[in-house]
């Protein structure tokens, strides 16, 4: 059960964006204007690699989380690949939507899979966690945590920083579940009881987003709050190598038993 608790945990995270304000300039409009933009043009860059930390604490038990990889094209022709490590243990991956490929590790099958590769399709699992089929216009990638700066609330610039090397303009933003989709807002407030929560974001000079932050509790009935820190960074913007699905032969559809999973986590977890 704690696998399937962290399993939706790790879900509702890929479903947020939202943090609280902090130190810097009063909050302006043209900073809420300046993140919606970052938003809308990251999406849309031909290409780019995003990294993502994740660290939950689950009991007396912390599990990390860590993702890199490369992302090219927009809506259904978005294609990426890259590792997963969770653990210790690391899994290959590759998103051809609406289909997430998974390669086990050597020696092991997922869900007990006779092939190398799985596959599920990601329509499938956002059902079973209880919001219905996505488009990508509607969040539906890996990288879809962008589209919710486009139901950013109060913005704080908190003047310049470096990323990596590249220098950013620090934001500091409230995302109000509200603003997002009726079935997004009831899912935020079901498994964390806010309806806002925190984000911090920095944008480079030409418009794109560069690193977002952020750290909330995840309500369960048997572990308690799980609480979640994340970090995403983008680099490397332009054409990334082109990404194919694994042969069909080597690829077992696990869609219905990994909504089935996280279909009984449901019952334990929610505010």
């Amino acid at each position: 059960m704690l696998a399937a608790v962290a399993g939706l945990a790790i879900a509702v995270a890929l479903l947020l964006t939202m943090s609280s304000g902090g130190p810097g300039t009063a909050a302006t409009s043209l900073s809420a204007k300046a993140l919606r933009e970052a938003a809308d043009v990251t999406a849309n860059e031909p290409g780019y690699r995003l990294s993502m930390t994740m660290s939950m604490v689950i009991g007396n038990q912390t599990i990390e989380l860590s993702e890199d990889g490369s992302w090219s094209g927009v809506g259904t022709a978005m294609r990426g690949a890259g590792e997963v490590v969770m653990d210790g243990k690391h899994v290959s991956e590759v998103f051809a939507y609406p289909y997430v490929y998974m390669r086990s590790p050597a020696g092991t099958h997922l869900y007990d899979a006779p092939t190398p590769w799985t596959k599920f399709n990601l329509n499938g699992f956002t059902q079973a966690i209880g919001i219905g089929s996505m488009s990508l216009s509607s969040s539906s990638d890996p990288a879809s945590e962008l589209q919710y700066l486009q139901s950013v609330g109060s913005v704080t610039d908190a003047g310049s920083a470096q990323v990596d090397g590249v220098s950013t303009t620090h934001y500091y933003a409230v995302l109000d579940a509200s603003r997002a989709p009726a079935k997004y807002a009831a899912f935020v407030e079901r498994y964390t009881g806010q309806s806002t929560l925190p984000v911090q974001v920095w944008v480079d000079s030409q418009h794109r987003v560069r690193r977002m932050t952020m750290s909330f509790g995840v309500c369960t009935k048997s572990y308690g709050t799980i609480n979640e820190q994340m970090t995403l960074d983008w680099s490397d913007f332009g054409p990334q190598p082109v990404v194919e699905p694994p042969p069909a032969a080597q690829v077992t559809d696990v869609t219905s038993t990994l909504a089935a999973f996280e279909s009984h986590a449901m019952a334990s977890v929610g505010c």
